[in-house]
């Protein structure tokens, strides 16, 4: 302001235009005393405006808020100076919130300006400069203050909408939940929060968890999900799937059903044959390969297998159908005698008790007796022939890589497929002599008396002595129909040797197979 007013003093052609030069409003000082004023006495005023100015410039960088009226006009010349020479850049402090403070400022110093001055603003308007000074003043403060409105308006949407990004680029993204996480999840029924563990992503924003305090499974969107600990390693296998599962005790993989992830690198998984729970890890189990349809399988087809389980009626082989397809002893040789040798797996009659008990040939005397040692005890008993029938032959170990050709596909009376097949090519279409061809005359309403022999998991093998006399003939009572109701373990129904009453319910006369039932 000195420096302005010692101007002012210096030059006569200041007075009254120093407003227009520098946005001042405000006449200069009345009274002052004209001093002539030479080339060289210009040079300390003029230094001393620049250096006001540039002061003016760096309090504004300094102090943003700082609001200029009529009372600080060096101020506010300096910065309506300034700004106009500043671009408006969109959501800066120079492009809005100075912008307003700018147009306030020049609002107030439009009444110091001449007629002439008021009217070259209006035409860079492009506004009308008819009527007098009242109107003129009148009509650039109405321009300026809706100026002010609009640059208020424009300083406001810049902060929301700054505001809105930066709540957005803060959001925490959702957490990728997987198989086998540790998390807290929050319940619908009393809106706590519980500890869980997930178990399967349904790919649709929920995950099927299971709570740790009872092992119940619930569904949960990931919004009411928590991370407490990632899992170790990503999940190979997830709740609901069919897989095998490998059991140390007889080393042989076994079809189970996945229960549940229990989060710490282990498994429950479901025994398909039993339905009891074992935990298990994940290098025990495997991925069931998808299945060949009995519907794709044609007679004669040669496949490669893996010998199974072996049982009085045949052995099992795994060719990749959608259930196992069985061996009959007939089907595993040449010829329709059975060419019995050392190392077989046989059914020898035990002459005390009339019933024949697994065993395996120790040797052959060559005149029609051999040497069985019994699988239960491994005690040696002589047996002729014609008291022995063959089980499996030597070679035809479980686990063995077999070829075996497709024989038939039949369908049992209680809607069950079965798969039969042959080990010998030249049997193809052949039916093989049956001990139980005097049961395909019984209905299922006839009852018959048979004698337990064993009782795994699946159900209880039974001794049935023909009604015309004979061989027993063993056959097999399911799990299922042993009671109605549930059957937890076959051994706490009956005991080896007991008497049970049984019916014929189907005969499967390819595979010599023999179906009875304990329900009524």
């Amino acid at each position: 302001q000195a420096a302005t007013w010692l101007v002012s003093r210096h030059s006569p052609s200041m007075r009254g235009r120093q407003g227009v030069a520098l946005g001042r409003a405000r006449p200069c000082r009345p009274g002052g005393h004209r001093v002539p004023l030479t080339a060289a006495g210009l040079v300390l005023p003029v230094i001393t405006v620049v250096v006001a100015v540039a002061r003016a410039l760096l309090a504004v960088e300094k102090h943003p808020a700082l609001t200029f009226t009529a009372s600080t006009p060096a101020w506010a010349s300096a910065w309506g100076f300034a700004q106009r020479r500043r671009p408006a850049v969109p959501g800066s402090v120079w492009g809005h919130s100075h912008c307003g403070l700018a147009l306030r400022a020049s609002a107030s110093c439009v009444r110091g300006l001449t007629v002439r001055e008021l009217k070259e603003r209006l035409r860079d308007e492009g506004l009308p400069v008819s009527g007098k000074k009242a109107d003129l003043v009148a009509r650039l403060q109405e321009f300026l203050a809706m100026q002010e409105a609009a640059a208020d308006e424009v300083a406001k949407e810049a902060e929301k909408s700054a505001g809105e990004a930066e709540t957005e680029g803060d959001a925490a993204p959702p957490l990728p939940f997987k198989a086998g996480d540790i998390v807290e999840a929050q319940s619908d029924e009393d809106d706590q929060w519980y500890a869980a563990t997930v178990q399967r992503d349904h790919s649709d924003g929920t995950f099927m968890v299971t709570w740790q305090e009872d092992d119940t499974e619930y569904s949960c969107s990931s919004e009411k999900m928590k991370m407490v600990r990632k899992a170790a390693s990503p999940a190979a296998f997830f709740a609901g799937d069919t897989v095998e599962v490998y059991w140390e005790e007889d080393q042989k993989w076994h079809p189970a059903r996945v229960r549940m992830n229990n989060g710490n690198g282990e498994f429950i998984i479901i025994w398909k044959e039993d339905g009891l729970e074992h935990h298990c890890k994940p290098e025990q189990m495997r991925h069931l390969a998808k299945r060949t349809s009995l519907r794709e399988l044609r007679r004669g087809q040669k496949l490669k297998g893996t010998v199974g389980r072996s049982f009085s009626f045949g052995t099992f082989v795994d060719i990749g159908a959608e259930c196992d397809g069985l061996v009959a002893p007939f089907y595993m040789y040449e010829g329709k005698g059975e060419p019995l040798s050392e190392g077989d797996s046989v059914q020898a009659l035990y002459a005390e008790e009339n019933r024949f008990y697994p065993a395996r040939i120790e040797r052959a005397h060559g005149d029609g007796t051999f040497t069985v040692a019994w699988d239960e005890d491994s005690e040696e008993c002589e047996c002729k022939k014609e008291d022995i029938r063959l089980t499996r032959p030597r070679g035809v170990e479980e686990g063995a890589q077999v070829d075996v050709w497709v024989n038939e596909v039949t369908t049992a009376r209680n809607g069950q497929n079965r798969l039969s097949l042959t080990m010998v090519e030249s049997k193809l279409g052949q039916q093989r002599p049956l001990i139980t061809t005097p049961f395909e005359s019984f209905s299922e309403g006839d009852w018959l008396t048979g004698s337990v022999l064993s009782t795994p998991s699946f159900g209880i093998f039974v001794n049935v002595n023909p009604p015309a006399g004979g061989r027993p003939v063993r056959g097999l009572i399911h799990i299922t129909q042993i009671k109605d109701g549930y059957v937890e373990r076959t051994q706490d129904e009956v005991e080896i040797g007991q008497e049970v009453k049984v019916r014929v319910t189907a005969v499967d006369a390819a595979a010599g197979r023999l179906d009875l039932s304990m329900k009524p």
